[in-house]
């Protein structure tokens, strides 16, 4: 427990405090000038004058008239936080004791009150001085007052003869300068207007869920973007936005050209007042992630103006969102929301070609990811259009921002190219001037299907042949300009279905320099991914119409395409051949796999030459070339069963099962019992373990040996079991099951008293039914009857008693049996 010591009282210097309380009113002394800005807007005052000179600085405003005593209140106000009151005195506090921490001797402040007096308080270093009212007031440089005036004294120092000396403006009128904003009254610096340090915006969004919330397009974009926090039209304080995403960085020295501005009479700030509340930064981020995509929207509705003067600054600003995002994108940073926001000005028209076309970043982004450089051109006119298809990677150099782009990759001048490029041009217009060529190729007896597209710009023909009957690889005509340019040679097919073909796509493929061949770039292989796109719609679109003599040619063409990435269409594709049935697809295929361990397969030959009986399920059609396909595409180690042999099988008989029973136990040594259920038959009988011997069409295809559990030798016969695959029972076959079924025919044999006497394996049987008793039925009294239990006497058997008679004799429960698990294969 704690107890008083001592008690007494603890002085205070009042200076003291205030000359602590005076160092840290502002983060920035400094910025004193700006609070009686913002005291001169909550003044109404229509004119702020700032006049300085060596040592001297004044600031005088109309408005308002003020209370008596305003430095009493303002020296006041500092030891509150300015949320009541007179707002005005809090701030005045705030600017007098604030430009005393930058050095000055003293503070002169000069006030027209109520009644149209002027009062005069000084305050200095030591505290409040002396205080005059009436005719007497006036301020040291003679000059009226209407309001207000501010006098600050600082004494002629060295530092401000320096400033003298290079005319330089004191640092809290540069201070004010940098933070002028919207809002505040017209200001003058010695007789010269003071305006805001950056240009208007190019575009406002006043967002609505905001209070005082602005997002601006500005004309600047080597700064990245911020946002500003203004208090009565002066900047109290700015973040940067996002400086954590690629998208709140410059780029190649270009940023977001964007600024999101909140101008509100009062702000909350901490205590120094250079930060705003974090929740308002954070939802004024959110906002700018928001508005990006309208933000768009409407510049593009300016850039697309017919003025080019008028529209030029709108399409550099989205100039530089492009690069930004061609940027980010470019290193690795696609999952970043405002990223993706900023995409759509990927496809915008901000760029020129060598011929005076528009271009987008997306079409510079192309060339640069194929590691080839995009060639500039620096030039007062256009080259003539005849050069176009020699010069898709060269672009005009106009001077609008998004060019920075083509700067930042590899980039070549125009004239390394020039030479080559003139005489492809002299080259082309000879071939013009023939007629053109016919978008062909040439027929082979291996070609199976033959699939056309016409698409835009697109004309292809394609030639499909089945994989691995002359070789993989895949011969394609290029064509440009409707000439038969170049015939190229693929080693593999690009979908993994082999394909000759006859190609034309103007927007893609692009002649060499020379005119001579087609340009390796990101445009051929763009071309030959869509042929392969292409090969696989074609097995789509005309397998149905494939001839049955060359169906072994279609699934070939089927199996190469679906083991290909892109292939997932052709896996339904019904082209498994199936005895009896229609054709599976790969999909099916696979089903069956997974459901059965493997699938049945015939020979077509012996397809032909058999007559099968009854299929078990589906057994399909498969060549040695169909096999390695299916293994191909669900697995090497795909079970494909040869089944000819079992297929004009019927299914086992009885006699069949008691034989492999028989095999098992040897015969007489248990009552056995032929039952049916689930679609199959077995024969049962107890036994000293637990036996299941699985067979199909007469053949033993798995057996399976535990401890013994409920004491069951059980033989049955599957159609749903592969033959030579080892497996466990069907779910829907287990011992516990059985067990119900075998006692029901084995109480129906007339020897079953003499079993039951003499059989320990029956007893064990029985007995595990016993847990049922309690709620008999015809099976149970029917075991109850049966002598199922030994009588000893002196220690020898004397008989064999039934549960009816024990019930009779001694009323005792016979004790329960637990639930017993099934076997499994090791």
């Amino acid at each position: 427990m704690s107890k008083v010591l001592a008690k007494g009282r603890i002085g205070v210097d009042a200076a003291k405090a205030m000359d602590k309380l005076r160092d840290h009113l502002l983060a920035d002394p400094s910025s004193w000038l700006a609070e009686v800005v913002r005291v001169a807007t909550l003044s109404h005052a229509t004119h702020v004058d700032i006049t300085y000179d060596t040592d001297d600085l004044f600031v005088r405003f109309d408005g308002d008239s003020w209370k008596n005593n305003v430095i009493e209140h303002a020296a006041a106000a500092l030891g509150t936080s300015g949320a009541g009151g007179d707002r005005r005195g809090y701030l005045l506090a705030v600017a007098s004791f604030a430009a005393l921490g930058t050095g000055a001797k003293q503070v002169s402040v000069i006030t027209r009150t109520e009644d149209g007096a002027l009062e005069s308080s000084v305050l200095s270093a030591s505290g409040l001085g002396q205080k005059l009212r009436g005719d007497a007031v006036a301020a040291k440089d003679k000059q009226p007052i209407q309001s207000f005036c501010l006098h600050v004294e600082h004494g002629f120092t060295g530092i401000r003869i320096g400033r003298l000396v290079r005319a330089s403006r004191p640092t809290e009128v540069d201070v004010l300068a940098a933070r002028l904003e919207q809002g505040a009254p017209a200001i003058t610096v010695n007789g010269a207007p003071l305006l805001p340090p950056h240009a208007p915006p190019l575009l406002s969004m006043p967002i609505a869920e905001e209070d005082g919330l602005v997002i601006e397009v500005i004309p600047s974009w080597s700064a990245p973007p911020q946002m500003v926090f203004c208090e009565l039209g002066v900047v109290l304080s700015s973040a940067p936005w996002k400086p954590e995403s690629p998208a709140g960085r410059a780029h190649a020295k270009v940023a977001l050209p964007l600024r999101a501005v909140v101008r509100r009479d009062r702000l909350v700030t901490n205590v120094s007042r250079s930060r705003v509340e974090e929740e308002l930064e954070r939802r004024v981020s959110a906002a700018i992630d928001k508005a990006l995509p309208a933000l768009i929207e409407e510049l593009k509705k300016h850039a697309a103006a017919e003025d080019r003067p008028q529209s030029a600054p709108f399409a550099d600003a989205l100039g530089a969102m492009g690069v930004v995002t061609a940027m980010a994108l470019d290193t690795g940073h696609s999952g970043d929301d405002a990223i993706r926001a900023l995409e759509p000005v990927l496809g915008l028209p901000l760029l020129w070609d060598a011929v005076g076309r528009r271009r987008s970043l997306q079409g510079a982004r192309r060339i640069a990811a194929s590691r080839k450089p995009v060639f500039v051109r620096e030039a007062a006119e256009a080259l003539p259009a005849d050069h176009l298809p020699l010069t898709h990677d060269v672009f005009w150099l106009r001077g609008g921002t998004a060019e920075a782009y083509l700067r930042a990759v590899e980039h070549r001048p125009y004239k390394s190219i020039a030479r080559d490029v003139t005489r492809g041009v002299a080259l082309r217009n000879g071939r013009l001037a023939a007629s053109p060529d016919a978008l062909e190729v040439i027929a082979l007896p291996d070609h199976v299907i033959v699939h056309r597209e016409e698409s835009g710009s697109l004309r292809a023909l394609l030639a499909l042949r089945a994989p691995g009957r002359i070789g993989a690889a895949c011969t394609v005509r290029l064509h440009v300009d409707g000439r038969l340019c170049e015939t190229i040679s693929l080693p593999e097919p690009p979908s993994g279905i082999p394909f000759d073909a006859a190609l034309e796509w103007p927007e893609v493929l692009h002649p060499n320099r020379t005119y001579d061949g087609v340009l390796r770039d990101e445009g051929l292989d763009r071309a030959i991914v869509r042929l392969g796109r292409l090969a696989r719609e074609g097995v789509v679109a005309h397998i149905a119409g494939v001839p049955v003599h060359r169906s072994a040619e279609a699934r070939a063409l089927v199996a190469g395409g679906a083991a290909h990435e892109g292939g997932g269409a052709l896996r339904g594709l019904a082209v498994w051949p199936v005895v009896g049935r229609p054709a599976l697809t790969t999909i099916d295929v696979a089903k069956l796999v997974e459901e059965d361990g493997g699938v049945r397969s015939i020979t077509a030959e012996e397809h032909d030459l058999g007559k099968p009986g009854s299929t078990p399920g589906p057994v399909l059609i498969l060549d040695d070339a169909d096999r390695r396909a299916l293994r191909t595409l669900l697995g090497g180690d795909t079970r494909i069963v040869p089944y000819a042999a079992h297929l004009a099988r019927s299914r086992t008989t009885p006699e069949g099962l008691d034989a492999a029973l028989a095999a098992e136990l040897g015969e007489g040594e248990a009552p056995w019992v032929r039952c049916e259920g689930e679609g199959r038959r077995f024969v049962a009988a107890p036994a000293e373990k637990d036996i299941i011997v699985m067979m199909h069409r007469g053949e033993v295809v798995s057996k399976i040996e535990t401890p013994p559990g409920y004491g069951l030798a059980v033989a049955f016969d599957d159609e749903g079991l592969l033959p030579g695959v080892k497996t466990n029972p069907p779910k829907s076959f287990t011992l516990g099951q059985q067990v119900s079924r075998v006692l029901h025919g084995f109480v129906k044999r007339p020897d079953a008293e003499a079993w039951s006497r003499r059989s320990e394996a029956v007893r064990r049987l029985v007995r595990s039914e016993a847990r049922k008793w309690a709620a008999p039925s015809k099976l149970h009294l029917a075991l109850k009857e049966l002598p199922l239990f030994s009588l000893i006497e002196d220690g020898e058997l004397a008989g064999h008693c039934s549960a009816s008679m024990i019930a009779g004799l001694w009323p005792t429960e016979v004790p329960r049996v637990e639930t017993l698990p099934e076997p499994r294969v090791e």
